[in-house]
C-alpha cells in the first residue's frame, strides 16, 4: 500500500477504477449479456442512467464520460 497516499486519496483512486470499469461495461453492454446466452435486462441508455445515479456519489473528482452527465 502506498504510504505516501492518504486514505481519501486511495479511496478516490479505487472509485476511479470502478468508474472506468462501469464505462467499459456500458461499452459492451449487449455483447456482455449475449456472450452469456442472455438478453440485456434493459437498453444501454437505461443502464447508463441507473449506473451513473448509483456511482455519482463516489469519492474523488474523476468521472468517466461514458457514464453520461448526472445532476
Amino acid at each position: 500500500m502506498p504510504e505516501e497516499m492518504g486514505v481519501n486519496e486511495r479511496k478516490a483512486k479505487v472509485a476511479e477504477a470502478l468508474l472506468i470499469a462501469a464505462g467499459d461495461l456500458l461499452e459492451r453492454w449487449t455483447e456482455a449479456h449475449q456472450s452469456r446466452g442472455e438478453e440485456p435486462p434493459c437498453e444501454v441508455g437505461e443502464a447508463r442512467e441507473y449506473i451513473s445515479t448509483w456511482l455519482k456519489r463516489l469519492p474523488g473528482n474523476y468521472w468517466d464520460d461514458r457514464l453520461g452527465e448526472v445532476e
